[in-house]
């Protein structure tokens, strides 16, 4: 990997004095590069403290897609569940409710509450699509 690491620092070097505009563009490719492998070992690191997936468990692409398609599903038949009980605005001002009251708890993350009131609006807008797809 050292030898690797040392070919693209040689390379970069070379391209930033014979090629400047490839260097930028080479530059930009590596940063964005960068972003990508600490987000996902940042989602790897937040799946493991939540037992999602084994601790010390190297980054594996596929499997964070696989958990993070898993979640998407997990929250939209729970939004779609919401969204069938009651009538129109019940469960969506409870929701409201619920991110007031935790709004106000100072030992409660801020981020608690602001998914309440995410959550409240997604309700909201599948319970519309469910009635617009009804009619």
């Amino acid at each position: 990997m050292d030898d690797t690491l040392e070919q693209v620092e040689d390379l970069a070097s070379r391209l930033q004095t014979e090629a400047p505009a490839v260097y930028k563009k080479f530059s930009e490719v590596l940063d964005k590069a960068a972003d990508a492998v600490a987000f996902s070992e940042a989602l790897n690191t937040l799946f493991q403290e939540n037992q999602m997936i084994s601790k010390n468990q190297p980054t594996d692409l596929a499997q964070l897609e696989n958990i993070v398609d898993s979640l998407f599903l997990e929250l939209f038949a729970a939004t779609f569940f919401l969204s069938t009980l009651g009538k129109a605005g019940e469960v969506e001002n409870a929701l409201l409710d619920i991110a007031v009251g935790l709004g106000g708890d100072n030992n409660v993350p801020i981020q608690i509450a602001k998914g309440y009131t995410q959550l409240a609006g997604r309700v909201q807008a599948t319970r519309e699509a469910r009635e617009k797809l009804a009619k």
